[in-house]
């Protein structure tokens, strides 16, 4: 028998279906915590946003009307959540340098740089971390998504944008960090960042 989807669980769980309500939540919370995790850095501030994110996405189940797919709606809530708890004291975003630079697991293509890799890791990280956190808002917002496997039609839903501002935030976010990371790693320049462009799959950021 095929599992039901997300849409017939959500049905079920607006007619106060508990249980169908907890398969959503054991279904989604992996990424959702995920999400959290990238924009607030702390696991503590993540397991708590996304139990809000959870509570309140039960809460507006009727406000869900299947224009975008449930994750999608989800995401969204995670971002407003996430972003509303860093302009009150959050700690910065942090993302893993893998997942930043290539959720696919192909770590430099995805950025345009050069493979070079830092001799100390550490200190890579924690650069990249403060160029990701150096980011405008928006461009942050669209590649914390991108790095977890969304692709421009679902971002656009989740920022409540044109899936072309998302593609323009994506390509002037990585330009500054290619420019940024050719000075730390000596490779690379802006030029690579485009060589590509039409070409994006998915979980590519």
């Amino acid at each position: 028998m095929a599992e039901p989807t997300d849409e017939e669980l959500v049905m079920l769980a607006r007619a106060g279906d508990l249980d169908a309500y907890g398969v959503l939540v054991r279904r989604h919370h992996a990424r959702v915590a995920g999400l959290c995790f990238s924009v607030l850095e702390n696991s503590a501030d993540a397991d708590d946003a996304a139990q809000d994110v959870f509570l309140k996405a039960h809460r507006s189940l009727g406000g869900f009307h299947g224009e975008a797919r449930f994750s999608t709606w989800l995401y969204r809530i995670a971002m407003n959540r996430c972003l509303d708890l860093k302009r009150h004291g959050a700690r910065r975003r942090t993302v893993p340098l893998d997942a930043v630079l290539d959720a696919s697991g192909e770590p430099r293509e995805s950025l345009g740089a050069e493979p070079a890799v830092a001799t100390d890791r550490a200190d890579e990280l924690k650069e990249v971390h403060r160029l990701i956190a150096g980011l405008p808002q928006s461009q942050g917002a669209a590649l914390l998504l991108r790095a977890q496997g969304l692709d421009y039609e679902e971002i656009s839903a989740a920022l409540e944008c044109t899936v072309d501002s998302v593609k323009a935030r994506l390509r002037r976010a990585r330009r500054s960090l290619v420019e940024s990371l050719r000075h730390l790693q000596g490779g690379g320049g802006v030029e690579a960042a485009d060589a590509g462009e039409g070409s994006h799959g998915p979980r590519k950021i």
